[in-house]
């Protein structure tokens, strides 16, 4: 009942939910910590919601779990994955909505990049590099940090709603990164000539439904 008044209100994803008006106008407002917590508390309304939703992360994360350790409760796991869950959303939103100078200031001075001297020398060739990464972790600061700190940087990226994709539009070409839209125009033709501008290619290898087991550990 509960989720079915969220679908109708529009906010059928977590992603959706987040990004509400209201949610918005206090990102630009609350530093760090406090827009974590406040969406940490938005998270637990969508799950507890979205039951449905929420015991189904639980499930999987069980199988996975339990297939490649020996069984037992994996409850501590599980609320960390919400928690991962959380902090993707949040980086996200705190990159398109949060103070403008204040992230300028956040991605130059609190994040720090390993292997950069690898990196230095991949664009010293004069043709491009690829980064590809899996969507977990800090990945939304990448690309932001990146261009911040001086390198050319191309994003591919799909968008949730177009406030949040004009939003990083106009905040990308601030710090001369350029954003390519999977879901508009070539892609494959607009990767290719950033590449061969001899800029950085980031895009995130996650672009399907289900994992699925294999044999030996595969998926």
């Amino acid at each position: 009942m509960l989720s079915h008044i969220l679908s109708c209100l529009g906010f059928t994803s977590l992603s959706k939910f987040c990004q509400a008006r209201g949610n918005v106008f206090l990102f630009r407002l609350l530093p760090f910590r406090l827009s974590r917590w406040y969406l940490g508390l938005l998270g637990c309304v969508y799950f507890w919601c979205n039951a449905k939703e929420r015991r189904l992360i639980c499930r999987t994360a069980r199988q996975v779990l339990e297939r490649d350790s020996a069984r037992g409760s994996h409850r501590k796991t599980i609320r960390r994955i919400f928690q991962g869950i959380i902090d993707h959303y949040h980086e996200k939103l705190f990159l398109a909505y949060s103070n403008f100078p204040r992230l300028l200031r956040f991605l130059d001075r609190r994040i720090t990049l390993d292997g950069e001297a690898e990196l230095q020398a991949a664009l010293a060739q004069g043709k491009g590099v690829i980064l590809v990464t899996g969507h977990f972790g800090a990945v939304e600061f990448l690309p932001g940090c990146l261009a911040v700190k001086g390198y050319p940087v191309s994003m591919i990226c799909r968008f949730q709603t177009n406030h949040l994709k004009e939003t990083l539009f106009q905040r990308a070409q601030a710090v001369g990164m350029d954003i390519i839209d999977a879901t508009s125009g070539n892609v494959f033709l607009a990767a290719v000539k950033a590449l061969k501008a001899g800029r950085i290619l980031i895009t995130e290898a996650d672009e399907f439904d289900e994992w699925r087991p294999q044999e030996q550990g595969q998926v």
